[in-house]
């Protein structure tokens, strides 16, 4: 390499300098020293004809490996390599963030020479995507225990659980049959530096926690906050000795029942990303059947009772209210403004409620997310594949005949509408029995035998897409 430092009293703001016929390596920096503008630059050389070297790439088995290349010996190797940002990767059920190319010495490769044959390896940082916590649930008048992190080790429930602060005189005591709300925050491990939560930074500067929270097999509001996923479990105590609870939810706002004025008022305030308690996905079976980008289109199963539906969505993004787009007697809407005109490549959340004659609530939908099209980070499941576990192999099945008590493990997976696009995970998939007294599910696919009878398992992805299996019990 040549450095050159060239001084002169004035120097045009249009300048150039070449060494035979070569710019400088790097961009021209011009400071002033003792009353005269200094230009310094870097120009490199090859001596000599140049060799050649072998860059190879070992990516962990996860993401996409590059082939290898050959560059001219002495390179440096921002220079000469392309390598594309993997992004996001899944494997093994598992979440990565892909961090950059490294060498033996965890030098990234833009710092890099092509001196000698070399070997890049990729750099993954494991996401927390999913928490499952069990939770003992107290008995009235006994004291609480802390909640226990089930199976994982590399995360952990910090000390600083407690009740809101409106049930604080019910902290060492379970109270009678009232309401409570337990927060705790989960952290990574502090010795694991390739492991963090799965975030995404929302347009305010926050970080926004994309992954899910079970309490004890139930989908749990949870945030992200100074590091640590924020939890919030509502759930009542059991009655002494009884193991079971002292008060079954009571009916929320958008519950079968729920006036059509309360419903409106809290659809038309929620922010978060998730399943409302009241909603079901039976009878309505919201999906999305088409998409453009710049539109959507939803479909929903007819309610016997129902003589209107009114269609919410908004934008899939933090502190995004959902928004009163309709309310016809069909049971299809095509969307084309939420709050805003569609954009092309955009993820969208809706929800649909029936009201009957007396304008009460029949059902409330689940909540959807579906993307427009033109972005190949947002796709849609354009079906669903459902197989059952049987002598330690999960095969496709399209019936079960299971024994009252007896159980059997279910998996579903979405099915993408073009193999070019990716999913964006804005929800797990969910499951729904057309019968809970036959047979219920949980929400990790275990299919329960209840009693004798005949019912479907359904399973749906986040934008709606199904697939059923019937199950029968013995």
């Amino acid at each position: 390499q040549v450095t050159l430092r060239a001084a002169g009293h004035r120097i045009p703001k249009k300048f150039s300098f070449t060494i035979n016929g070569k710019k400088a390596t790097e961009p021209l920096a011009i400071t002033r020293e003792n009353g005269v503008e200094v230009i310094w630059g870097t120009w490199a050389f090859q001596i000599g004809t140049a060799g050649k070297v072998t860059i190879r790439f070992d990516n962990y088995g996860i993401g996409s490996t590059p082939d290898p290349v050959q560059v001219d010996a002495g390179s440096l190797l921002k220079n000469v390599l392309k390598l594309e940002d993997q992004g996001i990767a899944t494997d093994d059920g598992k979440k990565w963030q892909f961090e950059g190319w490294f060498d033996a010495n965890d030098v990234p490769y833009e710092n890099l020479t092509a001196e000698t044959d070399l070997l890049l390896l990729a750099r993954w940082t494991e996401l927390v995507d999913r928490v499952d916590i069990t939770f003992s649930l107290p008995e009235v008048g006994k004291k609480f225990k802390a909640p226990a992190v089930k199976k994982r080790a590399d995360y952990f429930i910090l000390n600083n659980w407690y009740v809101r602060d409106e049930h604080w005189d019910l902290l060492k005591k379970a109270g009678k049959q009232e309401e409570l709300v337990l927060v705790f925050d989960v952290v990574t491990d502090p010795t694991r530096g390739d492991l963090r939560f799965w975030c995404e930074e929302n347009e305010i500067s926050e970080q926004n926690y994309l992954g899910k929270v079970y309490v004890n097999g139930q989908s749990t509001e949870a945030y992200y906050m100074d590091g640590a996923v924020r939890v919030e479990f509502t759930f009542y105590p059991l009655s002494a000795g009884t193991g079971e609870s002292t008060k079954q939810k009571p009916a929320t706002p958008i519950s079968p029942g729920a006036s059509a004025k309360n419903a409106d008022r809290l659809l038309s305030s929620m922010t978060l990303d998730q399943d409302l308690d009241g909603s079901q996905y039976l009878p309505l079976q919201l999906k999305s059947v088409k998409q453009g980008e710049n539109s959507i289109r939803l479909q929903w199963k007819k309610v016997s009772g129902a003589v209107s539906y009114v269609i919410y969505g908004a934008r899939c993004k933090t502190g995004n209210r959902l928004v009163r787009l309709k309310s016809i007697k069909k049971n299809a809407f095509t969307v084309k403004e939420a709050d805003e005109k569609l954009a092309k490549g955009k993820y969208y959340k809706f929800v649909v409620t029936a009201l009957d004659k007396n304008e009460k609530v029949v059902s409330t939908s689940r909540m959807i997310y579906v993307a427009t099209k033109g972005n190949k980070k947002s796709g849609n499941a354009a079906s669903v594949q459902i197989s059952v576990k049987e002598n330690g192999t999960y095969c496709k099945k399209d019936s079960v005949v299971l024994k009252a008590g007896g159980k059997v493990r279910m998996k579903a997976a979405a099915v993408k509408a073009s193999g070019d696009v990716s999913i964006r995970k804005h929800a797990v998939m969910r499951f729904a029995s057309s019968d809970e007294s036959v047979a219920t599910v949980s929400p990790d696919g275990v299919i329960h035998a209840v009693k004798k009878g005949t019912c479907r398992i359904y399973a749906y992805a986040q934008n709606g897409a199904a697939k059923s299996i019937k199950v029968k019990v013995q």
